[in-house]
């Protein structure tokens, strides 16, 4: 697979559309090429490519992270 391409695609398609990637316990070895600087076709400036690292909570509510928060997503319109 070529996910530089892929990424390359779902923005053309997608351009203003937030994408954020949780990564469980660090799983993850490459972003595709784009991922981390995507500032493309935002007027506002806005970076709506968040990546964070999260814990896997096994069921325990102690353990769990709010990943609405994480995200970011109150920053957005409905429907965005």
């Amino acid at each position: 697979r070529n996910y530089a391409s892929e990424w390359a695609s779902f923005r053309e398609r997608f351009p203003t559309r937030p994408f954020c990637l949780l990564i469980p316990n660090g799983g993850i070895q490459t972003l595709p090429t784009g991922f981390d600087l995507d500032t493309v076709n935002n007027p506002d400036g806005m970076d709506r490519t968040i990546v964070s690292t999260v814990n896997r909570d096994n069921g325990n509510s102690n353990l769990a992270q709010d990943w609405f928060a994480t995200c970011q997503l109150d920053q957005f319109p409905p429907e965005s």
